[in-house]
């Protein structure tokens, strides 16, 4: 006596068709990268850009309302 286990295609049960979309949202890895793309976009904007300006601040000597000229590490030899 043989035992044949039947799957869900042999037991006539329909797959769900499923068109671009769903297969591009069904694959993990990128649904993992839709759902932490405003993450990354998120922290970009509020963390990263302000570090990288006032880094470039730090090195220029800018006043309020005048752009500064590229002065280097002088403005922390002066403190």
């Amino acid at each position: 006596m043989a035992v044949i286990s039947a799957g869900p295609q042999s037991a006539g049960i329909p797959s769900p068709k499923r068109g671009p979309i769903g297969r591009l949202l069904g694959d993990e890895r990128w649904l993992a990268c839709l759902l932490l793309l405003p993450t990354l976009v998120l922290l970009g904007l509020f963390i990263a850009y302000p570090f990288v300006k006032r880094v470039l601040l730090a090195v220029t000597d800018a006043k309020v309302g005048i752009p500064g000229q590229f002065v280097g590490m002088q403005n922390f030899e002066a403190l």
